[in-house]
Formats: structure tokens, C-alpha cells, sequence
């Protein structure tokens, strides 16, 4: 796959893949949200962010965080965890967290 080729509309398999579990397990679409919205309402415009870009990289930040940090059971070493590391060192996290500030945004435009 070359870098101009998209996957289902989004940057790589990866994540197409991430934003799709969080999508469709309730309870991360829940959790999900619901920082989303509280990420917008807290996010304020400074010298050289909108409010945003400012709600939007602190998601993505939030959302690398958590799933570098969550525990899936994997090994803690071998072949198998260097594979899961470079299948999420590969997500791009502001993309995902771009689309859900975007539904944020056009939510409370639209109440």
C-alpha cells in the first residue's frame, strides 16, 4: 500500500481498525465521547490554537496515552508484543481524535 492509499477513508489499516473498536464496543464509544465532550467544553483559544485544535491534539494525546498504557493481556516481551506495538505505533491518533471533536462540534452546533 503506498502512502497516498487510504484504508475504508482513514490514513491505514490502523487506524480504520482502533476507530472502529472504539465505535462499536458501547462502553469505549461511552468513555470515548463523553471525553470528547468534556475535552471541548474545557478547550480554550491561546495565541496560536483555536479552540479546536487545542480540544483536538489534547484527545489525541488522550488517546495515545490510554491505549499505550492499557494492559491487553499480551506478552510483556517476544514477537507478539513487538508486533502489537508496531501495529499501534502505526495509528494515527490525531485523525481519530480529530473526527470526534468534529462530532462534538457539529452536535452542539446543531442543539
Amino acid at each position: 500500500m503506498s502512502k497516498e492509499e487510504k484504508y475504508n477513508g482513514w490514513t491505514n489499516r490502523e487506524t480504520w481498525l482502533v476507530n472502529l473498536w472504539i465505535d462499536n464496543e458501547e462502553s469505549s464509544q461511552t468513555y470515548w465521547r463523553n471525553e470528547a465532550k468534556e475535552i471541548w467544553a474545557n478547550a480554550q483559544v491561546e495565541e496560536h490554537f483555536t479552540k479546536f485544535e487545542n480540544a483536538w491534539l489534547y484527545l489525541a494525546d488522550a488517546l495515545e496515552e490510554y491505549f499505550d498504557n492499557f494492559e491487553f493481556g499480551a506478552p510483556t516481551h517476544g514477537l507478539y508484543k513487538d508486533m502489537l506495538t508496531t501495529a499501534f505505533g502505526r495509528v494515527e491518533w490525531r485523525e481519530i481524535a480529530k473526527s470526534m471533536i468534529e462530532n462534538v462540534q457539529l452536535e452542539q452546533e446543531a442543539a
